[in-house]
């Protein structure tokens, strides 16, 4: 395990992620051709017909590489905002990441969400400053935007040699090194620093050991002690500093071109930490008590499902295995539900291939074949359970109508369910009154997406309607339920009673305060998935409830007629009650939009986020590009692409990520 690094590679969209991604299997010899997104080769990692067809990245893929003596497991992630559930469930379960940013753009719209994400899971980072070789490229500014946008503190531990048509290599302010690449990226040779570097390497070396010994003791006491650091104790500094999160060094390059990648590898392998050092917090599935999980392949078993891919012939789960082994055959459980479960067929993952193993130890992602289960369950060991946290799952924003055009019913019907599925950002719904199947997602582009994925895979065309915003509902104010579900049917009935309040809050917590035994803590978690049932189908009204907290104090059962679905068919009335007594509120989405633009000015962008309601938040130039950034209700962004192109020439572009919601405008 000391010689693996589980990682992913996220961004904004266009950032060049997938281009890395490409390139790094170029130099490790895993290709022979790099692929391109938008040229006649595919890329390895871009399989999906989609990907293809749009140039966009859709789905995480994995891949594994080896450089040196290590292993690389490399996890490439979606860079559109649409598709965020995907790097929220890769980074849910990886060790280190790359977070890459574009020495043009610097941190964008995407960025904030990814980085927000790292710091969610405690995923230690690098990053990556991209594109030094494209027109208006700037790393330092690029870098100085990680700090004053993001709050990130970082600093570069290389320096670009030559900016845009003139970007030729880097210097290693570590090691005071020059590296230097072939035409293709292929090969990179070091040197020393040459004479006309020398001032500017030394200068930005004091700039790094000035920001590492902010955040490591160790460093500071050696610089004052001898007033320098060599090489090995700049590096194990940098390392301690990157493990605990107390700082995310930058590099620099070209993916492009191939310029930086190597010198990107050997730092993954010097910086980001190996599974051993990397703790997992679990908790005891029947008490409730913290559990924490560490990387030990002869311990029992804790794995993770976080992805299931389905295909033609049956559905991959992506599971990280945490502690212990898994094997294809032996018998593992749920660790939320306890059933039994065995597993199948084992893979190694490759882009679009599957490759056979017969065993994945601690710190390794495997695929499993036929074990269909959602993301964020747990496998265990049966002598052992214990319960991995939940992934956050963010809230569709925009629903349309859906219509089929041409193909099966039942192919629809089985297309819909494989997509949800897959996606737990999608839902789908039938609405009676209309008749009409309503699908909501991420937004636009999300569900075109999955309207394509219906003809390339079940042979589906459909029609979407217009878009509309997916309202939401709040709690006005708390409310206490004390209900009691009894029915007799002449066998066994249903009995439940449930007491206890419900509140307001910034997202869904359920605490479990019955004293005494007078509800069995077997059925704690029925109630559970009773009330997020009824918050999910409309508890308060027409859309679905967020933002509730519940807390259960009391209640009753009967010896013959409890049961797991008496109790959670009474949580999902207790909380309709509860909502109706409290009463709710209408919420809309909030989207946080940056629009961009050349050869415009700031105030251009900003009236035509201002016309549409938003709140301004900056507005800015930087090497010939305008900026402008503001906080907006969704429902005024529908139809925005047409009104930028127009106030811009056509050279403006946007992107937005959700940023809650506030109460909708009557």
């Amino acid at each position: 395990m000391a010689r693996l690094r589980t990682f992913g590679i996220a961004a904004h969209v266009d950032a060049g992620k997938t281009t890395l991604a490409e390139h790094i299997l170029f130099v490790t010899g895993r290709v022979h051709v790099r692929g391109a997104i938008k040229g006649d080769r595919p890329t390895q990692l871009d399989h999906d017909a989609v990907e293809k067809t749009r140039g966009i990245t859709v789905n995480a893929a994995a891949t594994t590489v080896a450089w040196g003596e290590h292993t690389l497991a490399l996890v490439d992630t979606p860079g559109h905002v649409d598709f965020t559930v995907e790097v929220e469930r890769a980074l849910r379960v990886l060790d280190g990441a790359v977070l890459v940013i574009s020495a043009v753009a610097g941190v964008q719209a995407q960025t904030r969400t990814v980085e927000r994400q790292m710091e969610r899971y405690g995923v230690p980072r690098l990053a990556f400053v991209n594109k030094c070789d494209m027109v208006g490229a700037d790393p330092a500014r690029a870098v100085a935007s990680l700090r004053t946008r993001l709050g990130v503190h970082t600093a570069l531990i290389q320096l670009p040699v030559g900016l845009e048509g003139e970007h030729r290599g880097v210097v290693d302010l570590i090691g005071r090194r020059l590296w230097t690449f072939s035409e293709d990226g292929a090969t990179a040779t070091a040197t020393p620093v040459p004479d006309t570097l020398v001032a500017a390497t030394e200068a930005a070396r004091e700039e790094l050991l000035d920001a590492t010994t902010l955040v490591d003791a160790e460093l500071l006491e050696t610089v004052l002690t001898t007033g320098e650091a060599t090489e090995e104790q700049l590096l194990a500094a940098v390392r301690r500093a990157v493990v605990s999160r107390a700082l995310v060094p930058a590099l620099v390059g070209s993916a492009a071109r191939g310029i930086g990648v190597q010198p990107l590898l050997d730092a993954i392998v010097a910086f980001l930490p190996a599974p051993e050092e990397r703790m997992v917090e679990a908790s005891d599935p029947e008490s409730g008590d913290a559990v924490t999980v560490a990387s030990d392949p002869e311990g029992t078993l804790v794995a993770y499902v976080f992805k299931t891919e389905g295909t033609d012939h049956g559905s991959w789960t992506w599971v990280r295995v945490h502690r212990g082994q898994l094997r294809a055959g032996m018998r593992v459980v749920d660790g939320r539900r306890g059933t039994r479960l065995r597993i199948g067929r084992l893979g190694r993952i490759d882009g679009a291939e599957v490759q056979r193993v017969d065993v994945a130890s601690a710190g390794e992602i495997v695929a499993v074949f036929g074990l269909d289960l959602p993301s964020g369950t747990t496998l265990c060991d049966p002598a052992e359970r214990v319960l991995i946290g939940a992934l956050h799952v963010p809230e569709p924003v925009v629903e349309r109508s859906l219509r089929l055009v041409r193909g099966d019913r039942d192919q629809l019907s089985k297309g819909l369910m494989r997509l949800v599925r897959e996606d737990p950002t999608l839902q789908v719904s039938f609405d009676s009154e209309s008749r009409q199947t309503r699908i909501r997602g991420m937004g636009e582009l999300h569900l075109e997406v999955a309207a394509q994925h219906l003809e390339q895979r079940h042979d589906c065309v459909v029609a979407l309607g217009d878009p509309q915003v997916a309202y939401r509902l709040a709690l006005a104010g708390a409310a206490g339920f004390d209900f009691t579900l009894s029915k007799q049917t002449g066998g066994p009935g249903m009995y439940a009673k449930l007491v206890g309040r419900v509140e307001p809050a910034d997202a869904f917590q359920f605490r479990w305060e019955v004293a005494g035994g007078a509800v069995d803590s077997r059925y704690r978690g029925a109630v559970e998935a009773g009330f997020l049932a009824a918050m999910r189908d409309g508890a308060g009204g027409d859309w679905p409830l967020i933002g509730v907290a519940v807390v259960v104090t009391d209640g009753k059962t009967h010896p013959n007629d409890s049961s797991d679905d008496a109790f959670r068919m009474a949580a999902s009335r207790a909380l309709k009650q509860a909502a109706e007594r409290a009463r709710t509120v209408v919420l809309e989405p909030i989207m946080r939009v940056v629009a961009e633009a050349p050869e415009v000015r700031p105030g251009v962008l900003a009236s035509t986020l201002l016309s549409r309601g938003g709140s301004l938040l900056d507005a800015s130039e930087a090497g010939g590009l305008a900026r402008a950034e503001a906080d907006v209700p969704l429902a005024r962004m529908l139809g925005y692409a047409a009104v930028l192109r127009s106030a811009t020439a056509g050279g403006g572009t946007f992107a937005m990520e959700p940023r809650g919601y506030a109460a909708a405008a009557s």
